[in-house]
């Protein structure tokens, strides 16, 4: 009896490879390999975002997810958001931008309010303006998902925010706030690994980070190039799928099932 199952041996081979490279890059990368991954349009909208606020005198404000949580499924956006809060903060406090973080929904965690705290915190540190840090920059509003809405629906419409970024764990709280950004005309960036809120991001947001972007944004601006290796053996995998998909159309049309062939042999 075969160990494999017939039709799964190209498979094996494939998940071999990624396996293979993984492991090759994530040590490389131990010894000081840098690792570029692709351009992120959402990552990149981020400075001009907050200089246009700094330029209007209006609020930044970013959120993790009304779903955001250090443990389950919703652990690994919610780590991924806090990596680009990090950049988020540190670019705040180089232009001297009114940052608002706030936290809050049925589903967040307690855990997330000091780890907050102390990234926001230590970003300020890093770009040297400690001074210009308060406490009140990270505010937990409410862990009803209801009340989190509402309040920062009718504080924005009080105050009209320069830009805004949902970017993490989000669950039914997106879809009223990401309405209300569009309609105060505040730059909206947003992102989300979640299918069900996606959609309303791509829709509502002018920029997203969609599905695993948010991990591959978490990853650079974790600066982690062993993160960043696996990020880009996921894209290789990407490309060398879509042209197996191309070659595999092309040759069908043409009356040829060699790719059909060799990918379930």
């Amino acid at each position: 009896m075969s160990i494999i199952r017939t039709g799964m041996i190209n498979v094996t081979v494939v998940l071999a490879l990624c396996a293979f490279a993984v492991f090759y890059l994530y040590r490389k990368a131990a010894t000081g390999l840098n690792i570029s991954i692709r351009k992120l349009a959402a990552l990149e909208a981020i400075p001009d975002a907050i200089g246009r606020s700094t330029e209007m005198g209006k609020k930044v404000y970013f959120s993790s997810g009304d779903a955001a949580y250090l443990s389950g499924p919703n652990a690994p956006m919610t780590l991924a958001s806090l990596s680009v809060l990090r950049y988020v903060a540190e670019t705040c406090a180089k232009y001297r931008a009114k940052l608002n973080v706030v936290i809050g929904g049925a589903g967040t965690s307690a855990e997330l309010i000091p780890i907050t705290e102390d990234i926001v915190r230590e970003a300020y540190q890093t770009e040297g303006r400690y001074e210009d840090y308060t406490p009140e920059m990270v505010r937990f509003i409410s862990p009803s998902q209801q009340t989190f809405v509402g309040m920062l629906v009718q504080e924005w419409a009080e105050e009209s925010p320069g830009a805004v970024m949902l970017i993490g764990a989000w669950a039914g709280a997106a879809i009223t706030l990401v309405e209300r950004v569009a309609r105060e005309g505040a730059i909206g960036i947003g992102g989300t690994p979640r299918s069900s809120q996606l959609m309303k991001m791509v829709a509502g947001m002018d920029y997203c980070l969609i599905a695993e972007e948010l991990y591959a944004a978490g990853a650079v601006m974790s600066g982690d190039n062993q993160l960043k290796g696996s990020i880009f053996v996921q894209d290789i995998g990407k490309y060398v799928g879509a042209a197996l998909l191309i070659l595999g159309s092309i040759a069908l049309s043409l009356g040829s099932k060699i790719i059909i062939t060799l990918l379930t042999s």
